[in-house]
């Protein structure tokens, strides 16, 4: 009985999905994945307002990126494509015609969920196609409309988690946990936009092949490897849908969907499984599945982890035999499955008679067996046999060679020949393995924090005038221990980041320990605006390459940094850390500097020494400027082991005479203040040497 309900689900899924053969796989190799997989788009009319959607059986959305509309058009809400298939690389173009039409007339009738829902679909965005969204894109016919490329202003505010900016390159914005709206806006006001969803990228990759439905797909990047959305071949747009790949019901549309793993374990030591997998046969196989778990068993009773980096525990579920199929949950089997109630055990927790492990190889592959039901004893060889799914295989390397296996214990029997999956019809098969590849999370920074000034750096810019500067810092961790590999340092006159005069990539090659917060730091200069160096200043958002870090005085300033790591990640840090506002000084600080005559004195020799205001000695005030002899522009000297000039000058003292009573290197300094109170020292050596000898004649004595 138990195997003619076997046959009868495969019979039942080969007519939903189409699928009519199995897929054949060369050699799996470790592939590079995107940091985000794209999963779906749409475009709202004038008020902004978007929901985040649950996209069934693939991954729920972390990220939105944002394309608002130049000119709100209410009639132009139906613009999902531009070409026969929508996919995410040529949408929208900007008119409304059949091709809009298609998406909604190919999901029509079908909710969230379903098979066969497209978010694209979803122009009133409710969870469900019906004719709302029918009327939308027939008023959209012939309508044209134009969309942002200037991300300048551009926020969006969740329904938690308060309003943040997009990203002015990228217009991408995470989306905080728990939120299930948003809305665009454009300068503080609600504005149309095309907005695209992109989940975390599912960090298992491969086959695993199970002897009673053969392969066990555990992310879409098997028939999508560069996460674009569409199905891997000579063109990309190959029509139908290969076998052994999910569609969402839309032609040429790669059902997105895979595998991982929490990425930092709790403190037990737990990384919990989450997300699907896909079997050709059976449908989707779901990692986290929801209570109530299956009970009184070897397999334990709870969802699936990886404990300590190495062993597997818990359950998963196929969910085509849960009572509930869609949400993959409820006690029980489904009665179209004949009962089967979908658990996968991922390791015998009483006997020890088989387990999933992961290895420490680079990529992380792993290996042994997990069990699928219809018979959850593995000891009971007429139970294995009319188990659905029966024994899986995480990894070829569990066969010793083709015609022998190396198999979970069954109580002494024998390891049966030839249904295991180290046996035919798998055993001409080159390799199949799944391998954990976890994405390398970016960066944190935090507590940015101003961290000095200093307006006398005795350094001038191209126009002579002294050079301030501002110093900062940040605390910079991550996760994997990578070193800081360069920041991106944004300075701009205004709060919301509108006019940045600093939008620089600077790279950074401080070997740090940042596994705990590490300080880093940075500074830019402050010069004439109308100095070489301001204009050759990063500001574009590029390298810093032969460019400089530079503001201008008397300016207010905010100022905000984010990091990315050594490791080849591309995902900078999120959010950027905001450090507090400052002003720079209304103008540069007086120069000081000064000469003496003689410049090699001798002990108790006069020396004459002189700041020589407008040569020497340089002011940037209005006053002093003009007259750097004006009774408010103060010249202070200090001497060591000297004689001052007992009736010195009278203000201002830009001349002072002294005399040095012992030898040696002797530190003079002269402290130069202008009209606005800013001043700066400058400290000079003098070298004093010995007293010239005195001759005294004395008449000889006979």
């Amino acid at each position: 009985m138990a195997k003619k309900n076997f046959v009868f689900l495969i019979i039942i899924f080969l007519i939903v999905f189409g699928f009519l053969v199995f897929l054949k796989i060369g050699k799996v190799e470790a592939q590079a994945l995107p940091d985000k997989v794209f999963l779906d788009a749409m475009k709202t009319g004038t008020n902004g307002s978007f929901y985040v959607p649950h996209i069934s059986a693939p991954m729920n959305p972390k990220w939105v990126r944002v394309m608002p509309l130049s000119t709100p058009n209410p009639n132009h809400v139906g613009d999902q494509t531009g070409t026969t298939n929508e996919y995410f690389n040529f949408v929208p173009d900007g008119t409304c015609d059949l091709r809009d039409v298609r998406i909604v007339a190919r999901a029509s009738g079908s909710s969230e969920g379903d098979p066969t829902w497209n978010y694209l679909a979803d122009i009133v965005p409710d969870g469900k196609i019906d004719a709302n969204d029918t009327n939308a894109v027939s008023n959209c016919a012939s309508s044209t409309g134009d969309y942002v490329t200037d991300l300048s202003n551009v926020t969006i505010a969740f329904n938690v988690g308060g309003e943040s900016a997009v990203d002015p390159v990228t217009g991408f914005s995470s989306i905080p946990d728990g939120a299930t709206s948003f809305t665009v806006k454009k300068a503080g006001n609600p504005i149309g936009a095309y907005v695209y969803f992109y989940a975390p990228r599912p960090d298992l990759i491969g086959y695993a092949w199970a002897e009673n439905i053969g392969w066990i797909s555990v992310n879409s990047l098997n028939c999508n490897t560069d996460g674009d959305g569409k199905y891997e071949g000579a063109s990309e747009d190959i029509q139908p849908v290969p076998a052994d790949c999910p569609t969402s019901g839309t032609s040429g549309r790669v059902y997105n969907y895979g595998v991982y793993l929490d990425p930092i374990p709790n403190g037990n030591g737990q990384q919990f499984f989450h997300g699907y997998a896909w079997s050709p046969t059976i449908g989707w196989i779901k990692f986290d599945p929801s209570p109530p778990y299956l009970s009184g068993t070897n397999c334990g009773s709870g969802p699936s982890y990886l404990l300590n980096g190495l062993n597997t525990w818990g359950l998963v579920r196929a969910c085509a035999a849960a009572p509930n199929p869609n949400s993959c949950d409820g006690a029980g089997g489904n009665s179209t499955a004949g009962g089967w109630d979908g658990w996968i055990c991922l390791a015998d927790e009483i006997s020890s008679v088989y387990q999933v492990k992961l290895d420490s190889s680079t990529p992380k592959e792993f290996y042994n067996w997990a069990w699928g039901g219809g018979g959850n004893d593995t000891t009971d060889e007429a139970k294995r046999q009319s188990a659905v799914v029966g024994w899986i295989s995480f990894n070829k390397s569990n066969c010793a060679n083709n015609s022998n296996c190396t198999c979970p214990s069954l109580g002494g029997a024998a390891c049966p020949n030839p249904s295991y999956p180290c046996n035919d019809p798998c055993a001409d098969l080159k390799d199949y393995k799944v391998t954990y590849q976890p994405e390398n999370s970016a960066p944190t920074v935090s507590n940015a924090q101003i961290t000095g000034t200093d307006y006398c750096t005795g350094t001038g810019d191209s126009n002579g005038i002294q050079k301030g500067q501002v110093s900062f810092s940040w605390s910079y961790t991550d996760f994997e221990g990578d070193d800081q590999e360069r920041y991106w340092l944004q300075i701009a006159t205004d709060s919301s980041f509108t006019n940045k005069v600093i939008d620089c990539q600077v790279p950074n090659s401080k070997v740090v320990d940042p596994n705990v917060a590490k300080t880093m730091t940075s500074a830019v200069s402050v010069v004439s605006s109308t100095s070489t160096e301001y204009n050759n200043r990063c500001n574009d958002g590029l390298d810093l390459g032969s460019r400089i870090l530079a503001i201008s005085y008397n300016g207010t300033y905010y100022w905000r940094v984010k990091s990315k790591a050594a490791s080849g990640n591309t995902n900078w840090s999120d959010p950027p850390a905001v450090g507090p506002s400052f002003t720079t000084k209304a103008h540069a600080y007086p120069w000081s500097d000064f000469s003496w005559d003689p410049l090699y004195p001798a002990v108790f020799q006069n020396v004459t020494f002189d700041a020589q205001p407008g040569t020497l000695t340089r002011f940037y005030d209005a006053t002093c400027a003009a007259d750097p002899t004006n009774a408010s522009c103060s010249y202070s000297w200090t001497f060591t082991n000297a004689n001052v000039n007992p009736n010195p000058p009278p203000p201002p003292k830009y001349q002072e005479d002294a005399q040095f009573q012992t030898a040696g290197a002797k530190p003079v300094t002269l402290q130069v203040n202008d009209s606005s109170g800013f001043s700066c020292p400058a400290t000079l050596p003098v070298q004093v040497g010995l007293p010239l000898p005195q001759w005294k004649e004395i008449p000889p004595t006979f």
